[in-house]
């Protein structure tokens, strides 16, 4: 048990090292042995692929990728010193698959962070306002929420790389930490607060179980998904079936998430916010949140509400072909 505990856990902890040096046509394998236990380490997927299959991309608020470069002068030692880290924001749509420490569940809030390839918030997702948990932001800016368990589908993770090793902000030697007294501590918690404040608005909306919109929705066909949308509902099977004839039902069952990152631009100055970055305002994202949490019933057309509060792009669509006499062969989904 301790030799397998062990592999699982250099699988994922040197994950992103082990996918850097295969890309670079190195030739890499690690055998642990214990005693009498000898296991193989099976490296899992990088970040951003297993991010890709955990993470909801609704059309309006796509998972977000925010590279950034800081430098800063240390006299004290006679060099510049440089950080690069690439962020990833968004909500996850699924129980837990991103990491082997949460099996089939939700992974606890907090940042991961990684150094060079190798993570090192060892200790648990990072949860104190050192990353922008409970920021304040000046003027009516408002405040970020601490974390805990309602924001537990609010993802954040941080893939820092330096030339020098000195650079990244692990807690050194033992590298299994956050150093809040790195060069660049300022930078991060107010680029990790900005990437909270991006999706704390919209944490509610996916505080459901049914929303596995990432992409194993495209891998199920149309009775798996509507198995999905109406559990735990008294939906009766008439009900479901209108359901998926009509337009807006055929719309939902035909999503397609969008599966690329939001790139955000590392030269723009600019904090970005929902409506930079998607064209649609904190107070909307509120508005269909509140909607979405008011129709979380059991009932089929309650569930169908609920629904709607998601993907009101599909359900207005839907609602001016009605209106128009539209034939429902003629619409394109």
């Amino acid at each position: 048990m301790v030799c397998d505990n062990f592999a699982v856990y250099f699988g994922e902890v040197y994950a992103e090292k082990y996918r850097d040096l295969i890309s670079r046509d190195r030739n890499v394998s690690i055998t642990l042995k214990i005693g009498d236990c000898s296991r193989n380490v099976e490296f899992i997927e990088p970040v951003e692929q297993r991010l890709l299959k955990n993470l909801a991309f609704l059309p309006w608020l796509r998972p977000i990728r925010w590279r950034k470069t800081w430098t800063t002068e240390l006299k004290d030692e006679g060099r510049t010193a440089k950080l690069e880290v690439t962020i990833y924001g968004g909500l996850a749509a699924t129980p837990e698959k991103y990491s082997p420490k949460y099996q089939d569940q939700l992974s606890k809030p907090g940042v991961e962070m990684w150094g060079n390839g190798r993570m090192f918030s060892l200790e648990g997702r990072i949860t104190d306002e050192s990353v922008g948990w409970g920021y304040t932001y000046g003027g009516r800016g408002g405040r970020n929420p601490t974390s805990n368990a309602s924001y537990r589908r609010l993802t954040a993770i941080a893939l820092f790389s330096a030339e020098d090793s000195r650079d990244i902000p692990w807690a050194a030697p033992v590298k299994n930490d956050y150093n809040r007294r790195s060069d660049f501590y300022a930078e991060i918690k107010e680029t990790l607060a900005r990437v909270i404040r991006l999706f704390k608005d919209a944490h509610a909306l996916l505080d459901f179980v049914l929303l596995p919109f990432s992409y194993v929705w495209t891998e199920y066909d149309d009775q798996e998904k509507l198995g999905i949308l109406f559990q735990d509902t008294v939906a009766s099977p008439k009900f479901i079936q209108d359901f998926a004839e009509s337009r807006f039902g055929k719309k939902v069952l035909a999503f397609h998430p969008t599966l690329t990152f939001k790139d955000i631009d590392n030269d723009d100055g600019n904090p970005p916010t929902n409506d930079s970055l998607y064209r649609f305002g904190s107070i909307q994202i509120k508005d269909l949140g509140d909607a979405a949490v008011a129709t979380k019933q059991q009932t089929g057309a309650q569930r169908v509400k609920f629904l709607e509060a998601i993907f009101p792009g599909l359900a207005k669509q839907a609602a001016i072909e009605e209106q128009i006499g539209l034939d429902p062969e003629e619409f394109t989904l």
